[in-house]
C-alpha cells in the first residue's frame, strides 16, 4: 500500500471543480505535489526533472491558475515545431472552452498579432521573435502585459539542434 506522500495530492483537494477535467488521474505525482504551493502565491517557477515525470501538468497547473482571475494571454515556447503542435492540440482539447489555443510556427510571414486572436500561442522562440519584432507599438504594449510564459526544453535553447 503505497504511503500518500508516494500518491501524491489529491486532484479534487487542491484543484477547482471547474479544472479537475483537465487532470485526468486522482493524485498528482511527487513532483507534482510539491510544486503545489507554488501556485497559492505569484511567484515564478523553474521545475528541473527527468522526462516522463510530469512537467507537463505543472504547465496545466500554472494556466488553471491564470484562468482564475480572467482570461489570461499566455505564451508556450518550446525549441522544435513538433513540440509546439503537440502542445496545442492537447491545450485546445482540454481548454477550448476557456482559451482561445493557436499555434504558431513554421516559416510564413505573420503580420497579425496572435494575442489578439489566440489567448495561448504555442510557438518557438524563433518564431516568437520574428513576430514580435515586427509589432506595432500598440501590439507591442499588449505584448508586454503576457500573463504567464511557459518555456518548455529550456535547456535546448543554444542547442546546435533545438532553438538559438
Amino acid at each position: 500500500q503505497p504511503t500518500s506522500q508516494q500518491r501524491g495530492v489529491s486532484v479534487a483537494s487542491v484543484i477547482p471543480r471547474a479544472f479537475q477535467s483537465v487532470f485526468p488521474f486522482e493524485n498528482f505525482n511527487p513532483v507534482q505535489s510539491a510544486c503545489l504551493d507554488t501556485f497559492r502565491g505569484n511567484d515564478s517557477i523553474v521545475v528541473s526533472a527527468p522526462t516522463g515525470s510530469g512537467k507537463t501538468v505543472i504547465f496545466e497547473l500554472a494556466i488553471c491558475k491564470a484562468l482564475e482571475n480572467s482570461t489570461p494571454k499566455i505564451i508556450y515556447l518550446a525549441p522544435i515545431k513538433a513540440l509546439c503542435y503537440e502542445k496545442a492540440d492537447e491545450w485546445k482539447k482540454k481548454f477550448s472552452s476557456v482559451l482561445r489555443v493557436t499555434e504558431l510556427t513554421g516559416d510564413e510571414f505573420y503580420s497579425g498579432d496572435p494575442l489578439q486572436t489566440a489567448d495561448l500561442v504555442c510557438t518557438t522562440p524563433e518564431k516568437w521573435d520574428s513576430v514580435t519584432r515586427n509589432f506595432s507599438r500598440s501590439v507591442r504594449r499588449r505584448s508586454d502585459s503576457v500573463d504567464l510564459l511557459l518555456i518548455d526544453e529550456i535547456h535546448q535553447l543554444g542547442d546546435s539542434r533545438g532553438a538559438a
